[in-house]
């Protein structure tokens, strides 16, 4: 996941992270390690810990937007 921050965090640090979830408004708090830093723009980070409850939703919440963006596609196209 990409965070987006002006505060540089150096790779390997561990934050605790909370968030909801755009379509569910479901609430994820997990820790997660930056893997890369983009000074002023942000961090990129890989979950550590995250319950697989949470882990499951976030991919429900994936693949319902990955769907709705392919159905907007097709729709396009028959115009």
């Amino acid at each position: 996941m990409f965070i987006n921050t002006p505060v540089h965090f150096p790779e390997g640090s561990v934050l605790k992270v909370s968030f909801c979830l755009a379509r569910s408004n479901r609430r994820i708090e997990t820790r997660c390690e930056v893997r890369y830093c983009m000074p002023g723009l942000g961090v990129g980070v890989e979950f550590i810990g995250i319950d697989p409850s949470d882990q499951n939703a976030i991919s429900r919440e994936i693949q319902s937007l990955h769907r709705k963006r392919r159905r907007s596609r097709k729709a396009s196209r028959k115009r």
